[in-house]
Parts: structure tokens; sequence; C-alpha cells
């Protein structure tokens, strides 16, 4: 009978012994691994990126949505200390994705990025990475990355988009490509999932523009505020409303909603109009046309108050 090897768990730090310079550089290296745990495409950016009074670990891009994704790495077990820093990090660098890498995680923690991921919109998405290092008998060392928290309805690489998903991911990048034509640099996001909204950021931190399909509601073009901060989204709504008749004015013509949504976290205004992902091509084609325009009137409307935030 053929000798089988044993498996054996071996601690990160016996592979590379300092988390800094030796964990991260390597991580910054075969980012594909990890990309592919998630199903994004991640390129490197910079390491050890200064927030504040602290240094994101690794900062990257993904190549399909264009969001920035900031990734956090601790040995040992998660702690709240590292919890912070996520936080911290997600707020100051507007970041779209946050990746949490530690070699095990208590529950609550764990329970705490759900809690995010739920409650949290614009695009941003929390994960939990653990990582593990296996060795058989002699053999070099194989690190494995498993995903124990991600996003709700969450798809990577390994997941193929529903029928559904792709009629929104095919009308939203249509949408992104008449954006870059007109105006040239209004965003530089590379491809849309298959959510059934699509956000941009709005030039601060946690404000966004949105196209999105509305349960009930229809189609709309909407500023989106959410900061991760309740308090900070409510004071943000309340200073973009007491401005509300100037903006209005250069809105004319569109029925502008305003809707402070104190039952949760975020704010938003938003215009409303008929439409749905099942419409034929000549309608989905007009609503793109309509939603083009409308962001754009939107930005102009509120590029002046936002950037006095």
């Amino acid at each position: 009978m053929r000798q089988l090897g044993e498996i054996h768990k071996v601690k990160a730090r016996d592979i590379w012994p300092d988390e800094e310079s030796d964990f991260t550089p390597w991580l910054h290296d075969n980012l594909p691994e990890l990309s592919e745990k998630i199903g994004l495409q991640l390129d490197p950016v910079g390491r050890e990126v200064t927030v504040g009074r602290f240094s994101a670990d690794l900062v990257a891009n993904d190549r399909i949505s264009g969001r920035q994704v900031i990734i956090e790495n601790q040995y040992g077990e998660s702690n709240h200390d590292h919890l912070g820093k996520v936080l911290t990090y997600a707020a100051d660098q507007d970041a779209g994705v946050m990746i949490w890498i530690a070699e095990e995680f208590c529950e609550e923690h764990l329970q705490a990025l759900d809690w995010l991921n739920q409650r949290t919109v614009g695009g941003l998405a929390f994960f939990a990475i653990q990582v593990e290092v296996f060795q058989i008998d002699g053999s070099a060392p194989a690190p494995h990355f498993q995903v124990v928290v991600k996003p709700r309805g969450w798809r990577g690489a390994e997941a193929p988009l529903s029928d559904r998903e792709r009629m929104y991911q095919t009308f939203f990048s249509l949408l992104l490509e008449e954006l870059k034509r007109d105006p040239p640099g209004f965003t530089t996001a590379v491809k849309p999932g298959g959510a059934n909204s699509f956000s941009i950021p709005a030039g601060k931190k946690g404000l966004y523009w949105q196209a999105w399909f509305s349960k009930g509601q229809g189609f709309a073009v909407l500023l989106l505020i959410d900061t991760l901060d309740e308090d900070k989204n409510k004071a943000i709504y309340d200073t973009l409303y007491a401005q509300r008749e100037s903006i209005e004015q250069k809105l004319e013509g569109l029925d502008v909603k305003w809707e402070r949504r104190d039952d949760v976290q975020y704010s938003l205004v938003a215009v409303y109009r008929s439409g749905a992902i099942d419409d034929g091509p000549e309608e989905l084609a007009a609503l793109r046309d309509w939603a083009v325009a409308t962001m754009i009137r939107f930005r102009d409307a509120f590029s002046d108050s936002i950037s006095q935030l």
C-alpha cells in the first residue's frame, strides 16, 4: 500500500516571522491567490498607507469595479484593536471593500462584520479571511485562505451570475460607458457586478451617486449618504436640506425626493421614474440616457454644497 503523508498546520509566524515586514510584502506579491477566493481582481496600490495615526497594511484596487480595497492583517486571534482599525480605514480612506485577515476569528468579531454587511450600503463590503498554512510531512508550506464572513448574496469567481444578475451587469456596464464619454472624468470605475444598483463616489467620503432599480418604486438616480456613522449621515443630510431651494433650482423639472430616513443609518436624495430591468431594449436604452443625464445634473447641482461639507 502506498504510504500517505500527514498534514500539519503551521503557524503563520513560523513562515513569515514578522507580519509587517514579511507577511504583508508576500501578500502584496501574491494578491491573485486572495483575489480568486473573493471574486475580485486586485491590483496592489501601496503598503503601510498612512491613515491618521495608523498605517493600513495594504491598499489595492479592484480592476472589475474600480473600488478601493483595504486589507488589514494580524497574527493570532482577532481583537478589538484591529476591528477598530478596519472601521477607521473604511471611513478615512473611503474604501469600497474591507478585508480583515487573521489566523483565527472570535465569534463576536464575525458577528460584528456580518452586522455591518447587513446595514451598510453604497457598495461597501466587509470580509473576514482566515489564513492557514499547511505542510505534508516535510513539504514546502502551502498557505490557504478561507472566507469566513462576506456580504450576503456576494458571488465570488466560483459562482456565475444568474440571468437576472447578468441583465443588471449589462445595463450598468453600458451606463458606465456612457458616463465615461460624457463628460470625461466622471468616474474611474471599471466594471459593475450583478447587483440592482451601481454606485460612484461623489467626492466626499461616504457620499455616492447611485443608479438603482428599486423594488416597488421603479428606477432611481440618487445621492446616497452613508458614512457608517448615523449621526454624521443625518448632519450631512440636514446641511444639504438647508440648501434645498438653491439645489432644486438647478434640478428644475425633476421631482426631487428628500429622504432623511430616520429608521435606518443612511439618508438619500432621489429622483424616481418608472422602469424595470425586464423592460425591452428600447425602454432600457431610454432609461440609461435619462440616468446619465440625471446623474450629471445631480453632480452639477450638489457639487458646491458637497465641496463645502
